[in-house]
This record gives C-alpha cells, structure tokens and sequence, in this order.
C-alpha cells in the first residue's frame, strides 16, 4: 500500500467566505479524449461540512474529485475554492520500511510544512508512530495519507474510496476518524461506491448517475 497527497491552493472567488462555503461546483462539465464524464453538475460544500458523492463505478466521482483538486482541467462550468484543499490519495507513495512518523516527516518535507505530531494525533496515529508502516494495519497506512494531507492544513480534505479494500474493522476506524475530523471543524468532500460508507461520515450526499447529480440528500451522519 502506497500513499500520497495532491494539494491545490486557493483558487477563491471574491465573497465565497462570506457566505459560508468552500467549495462550489458550478455546471461542471469534464472528462477525457473528447468524452463528458460529468455533465452540468452543481453542489456546493459549507464549512465544517462533509459532503458526499455517491453513484457506480463509472458514475464520475473521480473526475469531479480530479477537477476538484486542480488534477483535470474543466471543458464548461466553474469550481471556487476558498483556502487550500488536500487530497487523500487512496492508493500512492508510502515508504514500506520508514515508521509512521519517518513518512510523515517526509511528507513534511515535501509540502513544506511543519506539524508532524499534530497531524499523526488527529488521525490517531500516535500509538503507531514508532512502527514501520509495512508492519501497520490496512486501515493505518491509509491513515498515513489523511495524516500527511492534513501537514498542509487544508480547509477541504477530499477522500475519494478511502475504505475500498479494507476488512470492516479497519474501514470502521478510518471512517470514525473522518468524521472527528468533521467535528473539529474540517470540511469534507467524500466520494464513493459504498453508500452505508459515505452516508456514515456526510451531513449531505449527492447521488451520481451516468456524470449526472440526480438527487441531493440531508442526512444524519453516524454519531
């Protein structure tokens, strides 16, 4: 297992901030080698909000989540970001052999950013953080990823599949640590296949049908 993170800077527009929102989607239109993947979507996501994006493989979550993070460029419509936004790379970079506080220092590094032991507590990583990451659980090195996207400290975090392939126990404890990161004030844009999985950490969940947002949801996120 490998992790990385991908981080954007501000690309806000003026009075975003005022009116409580992160990030706005606005008649998006992407894709690749002339083929829409997402077509006139629009959502936006509040501050201290995790927003969810739901839908089949295929549906285009991961081309809204690329254009989010300035990864896909856009063919129609208009994204706003107000602050810095880290994307939590499910499968990329780790180094096997290097402790858990060894690949954060590195990310630190790379990022040009302090903070090492604040980031591995608010993951809850802190009992780990001596212990060589290959030796770790599943759901720790993944852990590993949102820990070194927190290093550049984001007001959006952006998780795409973040519990594809884990057993349950370490999905379950990835996804009680997203939501601590929502309480504490994070704002969240959860993309995946698993609905019980993005509904557990999202006060909103869009649906994704063919490139298309069908449906927007409130919802109560688990406790």
């Amino acid at each position: 297992m490998t992790v990385h993170t991908a981080v954007h800077g501000t690309r806000s527009r003026d009075g975003l901030r005022d009116s409580g929102i992160v990030l706005s989607c606005q008649g998006l239109r992407a894709g690749a080698g002339g083929t829409a993947m997402v077509e006139d979507v629009w959502f936006d996501v509040r501050a201290g909000e995790a927003y969810g994006l739901i839908g089949p493989e295929g549906a285009g979550k991961t081309t809204i989540v690329l254009a989010v993070c300035g990864l896909l460029r856009v063919d129609a419509g208009t994204i706003q970001l107000d602050g810095r936004v880290a994307h939590a790379v499910r499968d990329a970079a780790i180094l096997p052999s290097a402790t858990v506080a060894e690949n954060l220092s590195f990310w630190a590094r790379v990022h040009g950013h302090d903070g090492v032991a604040a980031a591995m507590s608010a993951v809850g990583l802190d009992d780990y953080a001596d212990l060589a990451a290959d030796r770790c659980p599943a759901g720790v090195r993944r852990g590993i990823g949102l820990a070194a996207a927190l290093l550049t400290q984001p007001r959006l975090l952006v998780l795409d599949g973040l519990t594809g392939g884990l057993d349950r126990p370490d999905a379950e404890w990835l996804l009680a640590t997203v939501r601590r990161l929502r309480e504490d004030g994070l704002s969240v844009l959860y993309a995946g296949r698993l609905a019980d999985d993005v509904r557990s950490v999202c006060d909103r969940v869009g649906l994704l049908d063919r490139g298309r947002l069908t449906a927007e949801h409130a919802n109560a996120p688990a406790a």
